[in-house]
């Protein structure tokens, strides 16, 4: 049986460390990324295209963290910047296809570098397997709350 943990006793609540943590991760990366030139929603954008090329501007939206009618303007500066590639689907004439160019791809590893750095340091003097239960744990507490739904207290 699973024991619900409830941590009433600390100062601070598990959700709000989670919620400055990922502020402080925002923050860091905006300012890192400024100096590369793009944009945390445009690198965000730019790894789910890489991950799963072919998605909706509404599926795009919802991975890439932004409101569904900043979708058009995002895709636009990144098509602006040679980034991406836009192709008509063979399969569905009507369909655009979206890729990341070569200089997209660079782009991407470029922020992969500054991602990887801040979590090096994120990370300092934490276990890798703990890090490792800790994101575990992220992920499972996400999908947890994916589909939630308020109930009587």
């Amino acid at each position: 049986m699973t024991e619900h943990i409830t941590i009433s006793e600390a100062r601070t609540t598990l959700s709000y460390v989670i919620a400055r943590t990922d502020r402080l991760i925002n923050k860091i990366l905006n300012d890192e990324l400024k100096k590369i030139d793009i944009s945390l929603s445009q690198f965000t954008m730019l790894s789910v295209i890489q991950r799963k090329p072919g998605l909706s501007n509404a599926k795009l939206a919802e991975l890439s963290f932004i409101k569904p009618q900043s979708t058009t303007k995002v895709i636009q500066e990144l098509e602006n910047r040679h980034w991406i590639i836009k192709k008509s689907d063979p399969q569905h004439g009507r369909r655009i296809l979206i890729e990341l160019s070569t200089l997209g791809l660079e782009k991407v590893q470029a922020c992969r570098e500054i991602v990887q750095h801040i979590e090096s340091q994120m990370l300092d003097s934490i276990d890798k397997n703990l890090a490792m239960v800790i994101k575990s744990n992220l992920e499972m507490m996400s999908n947890n709350l994916k589909h939630y739904t308020a109930q009587a207290h």
